[in-house]
């Protein structure tokens, strides 16, 4: 008589908020978990990696930037609205205090920046024909 394979010795626990990761049919290893999203609400993110340990590490990255308060990057909306999220939660830590000041001031104009006002300089029209 054979006995049943113990699975329970395979199976790691992880505990409750740090996500799943599991081999998909394909080969990969996808993890899976909640983060914060804007507007103060939660969603589910999915990470893919060769292994097992680069999916997790990955997911695990995405959990820790959640828990210090910044949400995911949202796939919708503006420039405007990405530039004035990374200015609020990414270019705050990396940036000098004036350079994020000009910055800021920058995206609150109500007007186009300076950058985008600039023309390009003109060309003249092309003629064709051998010359």
């Amino acid at each position: 008589m054979t006995t049943p394979r113990d699975t329970t010795a395979s199976r790691r626990s992880r505990a409750n908020g740090d996500g799943t990761v599991y081999q998909r049919k394909d080969g990969r290893w996808e993890a899976a978990g909640y983060v914060l999203a804007p507007g103060d609400t939660r969603k589910r993110i999915r990470v893919y990696g060769i292994t097992r340990k680069e999916a997790l590490s990955k997911l695990t990255e995405k959990i820790a930037t959640s828990n210090r308060g910044v949400p995911v990057v949202s796939a919708q909306g503006s420039l405007a609205a990405y530039l004035t999220y990374w200015l609020e939660n990414v270019a705050v830590h990396q940036l000098r205090e004036t350079t994020h000041t000009r910055y800021t001031a920058c995206v609150n104009q109500t007007s186009s920046p300076a950058w985008a006002r600039r023309s390009s300089p003109s060309s003249p029209p092309r003629t064709s024909g051998a010359g």
